[in-house]
């Protein structure tokens, strides 16, 4: 099976089903994939467009693509329990990046939500009508 567009999601599914005393848990393709930035789980939260490339740079995060890495490579090792680890340690990747999101939505609310009641600025003068001008104009 190519995993090559599966979503990590997807490739835990399958390395769940792989079962044998020499070929368990997930595949070359996937221990190669994990240790990549561009293709690990974090990689792919970026891909998805939940969070911006600089997500790097967020310690949390490295340390959950660290841990993510350690449990596919232990899969061959270990098994089960590390699979189960991989689905709780992307579990908590996907749930980060969500995080991240809504933190970005907050602070910038006017890039999620472009109607006129959410922008902010100083309103121009010829937005103002006659009736709200002062009378002693």
């Amino acid at each position: 099976m190519v995993t090559l567009t599966n979503t990590w999601r997807e490739r835990i599914e399958v390395a769940k089903q792989r079962r044998g005393f020499f070929v368990r848990g997930f595949s070359r393709r996937d221990l190669w994939q994990a240790g990549d930035w561009a293709r690990c789980a974090v990689g792919e939260q970026v891909q998805l467009g939940r969070v911006r490339t600089d997500v790097i740079h967020d310690p949390y995060m490295r340390k959950l693509g660290l841990q993510f890495y350690r449990a596919v490579v232990l899969s061959r090792f270990v098994g089960w329990l590390a699979i189960r680890r991989a689905e709780r340690l992307l579990d908590r990747v996907e749930n980060y990046a969500f995080e991240l999101d809504l933190r970005r939505a907050m602070i910038l609310p006017w890039l999620y939500n472009n109607s006129p009641s959410m922008r902010t600025g100083p309103v121009s003068e010829p937005a103002l009508t006659a009736e709200a001008r002062s009378p002693s104009e």
